[in-house]
Order: C-alpha cells, then sequence, then structure tokens
C-alpha cells in the first residue's frame, strides 16, 4: 500500500511539472496572427507548406513568443529554435545601432573637455607668436620687395583674423560636423534593415538561417566595433587638439591646420562610406530579392570585405584603421 501510493505522488508531481513546463512556453498574452497578417504576401510567396505557414501564424512579435499548444510538442520544440535565433539577432542588430558615434559623446565628454581647455589657453599666445614671427620675417622681406610685403602682410592678418572667428565658435562647429556625419550614418543604419525584416527572414527560412544570420552579424559587428572605437577616439584626439592646431594656420613652416581639417573630414568621409557598404551587405543578408537568392551570401561577404577596404580605396583621402591589413596578415 505504502508503494502504491509513492508511486502517486510521483505520477502526480511528474503530471504537475510537464503541465507547469507546457504552460510556461506556450503562454501568449499578446494576440497572435498579426505578424502574419502584415507579411501575408511575402509569407505566402516564399513558404508553400501549409504547416510552415501555420506556424509563423502562431508568432507574436510584441512578445517574441509563439501561442502553441499545450501538446503540440513540434512547435514547442521548434519555436525554441526559432526564439533563440530571433533574439539573437535582434540583440546583435540593436547593438550595433547603438555603435553610432554622436556629437555629445564627443563634446560632451568629462576627459575630452578638460584636454581641450587645457589646450584652449595656449591658443591665443601661439597666435600672437605665430603672427609676430610672420611679421618680423614679411618686414625683413620687405626691404627686398615693398610691394609683396604689404600684401604678404595683410594677408596674414585675415588669416589671424579667420583663426580667431573659428576658436570662437569652435563648439558649435565641430558639433556641426560631428551631427552631419552622425545624421548619415544613422539614416543608413536605420533604413537598411528594420527588426521585423530580420524576423521575417528568419521564419521563411527557418531558424538555421537564423543562427548563420547572427553569426555573421556579431563577426561583422565585432570587426566593426573596432573600427567605429577607432573613429570616436580619433574624433576626440582632434576635438582635443584643433584648439592648438587652428593657431597654426598662421605659421608657414608648420601649418597642422591643414593636416587636422583634412583628418578630420577624411575620417568622417570614411565611416559613412564603411557604413554604407556594411549596411549594402545587411541587406543582402536580409532582403535577399534585392540580389538574387542564390547569391545572397557572397554578395553580403563581398560588401563586407569593401567597408574594410575602403580606406585603401580612398587613398590619401581616406582614414585607415589598419584592420584591413590586420585581418590579410592573420
Amino acid at each position: 500500500m505504502l508503494n502504491s501510493k509513492k508511486v502517486i505522488k510521483i505520477l502526480t508531481f511528474s503530471f504537475l511539472l510537464i503541465f507547469a513546463f507546457f504552460s510556461l512556453t506556450s503562454t501568449s498574452y499578446a494576440k497572435t496572427g498579426d505578424f502574419y497578417k502584415d507579411n501575408k504576401k511575402e509569407i505566402e510567396k516564399y513558404v508553400k507548406l501549409e504547416d510552415s505557414r501555420d506556424y509563423i501564424k502562431k508568432y507574436d512579435y510584441s512578445t517574441n513568443s509563439f501561442d502553441c499548444g499545450m501538446l503540440d510538442i513540434d512547435c514547442k520544440a521548434k519555436s525554441l529554435f526559432s526564439i533563440s535565433a530571433i533574439g539573437f539577432v535582434k540583440s546583435t542588430y540593436t547593438g550595433l545601432k547603438s555603435t553610432v558615434i554622436t556629437p555629445k559623446e564627443i563634446t560632451g565628454n568629462a576627459t575630452f573637455v578638460k584636454y581641450k581647455k587645457a589646450f584652449g589657453s595656449l591658443s591665443t599666445i601661439m597666435m600672437a607668436v605665430f603672427l609676430s614671427w610672420q611679421i618680423i620675417k614679411l618686414i625683413a622681406q620687405r626691404y627686398a620687395d615693398m610691394d609683396d610685403g604689404n600684401i604678404a602682410i595683410n594677408g596674414k592678418v585675415v588669416t589671424i583674423i579667420g583663426c580667431a572667428i573659428l576658436l570662437g565658435v569652435y563648439d558649435e562647429v565641430f558639433t556641426k560636423l560631428l551631427t552631419v556625419q552622425s545624421d548619415m550614418v544613422k539614416a543608413i543604419v536605420g533604413n537598411a534593415v528594420t527588426t521585423k525584416e530580420i524576423v521575417l527572414i528568419i521564419l521563411i527560412k527557418e531558424a538555421g538561417y537564423g543562427f548563420m544570420l547572427g553569426f555573421i552579424l556579431s563577426g561583422a559587428i565585432a570587426i566593426f566595433a573596432i573600427v567605429w572605437m577607432y573613429r570616436f577616439v580619433l574624433f576626440g584626439l582632434l576635438y582635443m587638439v584643433g584648439v592648438i592646431a587652428i593657431p597654426t594656420a598662421v605659421n608657414d613652416e608648420f601649418n597642422y591646420f591643414s593636416v587636422w581639417i583634412k583628418l578630420l573630414i577624411n575620417n568622417a568621409v570614411t565611416i559613412v562610406l564603411q557604413t554604407l557598404t556594411f549596411s549594402l551587405g545587411l541587406v543582402a543578408l536580409v532582403k535577399n530579392e534585392a540580389f538574387n537568392d542564390g547569391t545572397a551570401f557572397v554578395t553580403a561577404m563581398a560588401f563586407f570585405i569593401l567597408a574594410i577596404a575602403i580606406p585603401s580605396l580612398l587613398g590619401n583621402f581616406g582614414a585607415s584603421t589598419g584592420t584591413s591589413r590586420a585581418l590579410g596578415t592573420a
């Protein structure tokens, strides 16, 4: 009698565990089927099996869950992989968007601002010293050519006035340049693909494609994280030293202003072009019809490689991180 009671208790406990498992994995309070309705045309174009369509109908985008029946083992097992793949890809894609450099991250960084102010205190002294030196040199040259000497002095005065104005609006100009760069990058990344499009391609091509997509995205993000971090550090450096680079425009022998402005613009152009090619690679993976389904993967890889090679292609007009050389020797 005692043994039979134990058996009954064990069976009851086991039943409760199974019931709890199915209840937890199948609970979905949001309305299901909306995702299917919103993407019905695309789903029915690529998914021919009725069972596969019914499976997608059970998906709820807002909760990233499937409304499987309590005893629908196949749906529960399949949804486990789909939910994992979708969650993985969505998190990596969200991480990609968060890497965009915003002006506040540079001009609002306490460390960058501290050093910029320290260097800024030297700007006035540097302009005075450089201008005095150039005037002395030009006065000496006037004895050789009176007319050219006056023209040269006037040119230096104009340059010093321009430098003074630029230093006065330095933060505003630098912020505006970063804002243009940031807006362009955000527009490119934001308009490439949406998370709903990523979810759709995973459901259409099953979870295996989702894991592959997530793996590729993770690898690409790891590489571009290095690239964008380099851009962030370089923008920060240029922000700090710009206030002492500007006064050197007066000096003919050590004019670092031209080097500074070239680095600033080249860095912005490079990051925009790299983001564009990376986004095109992402589009090739997610929107297969844009590049032909059969060559989508190869096309995506080509765009990712091109993104790394952009600085080399731009030559003197690019800002390289050395990533492509490192990958080439690895």
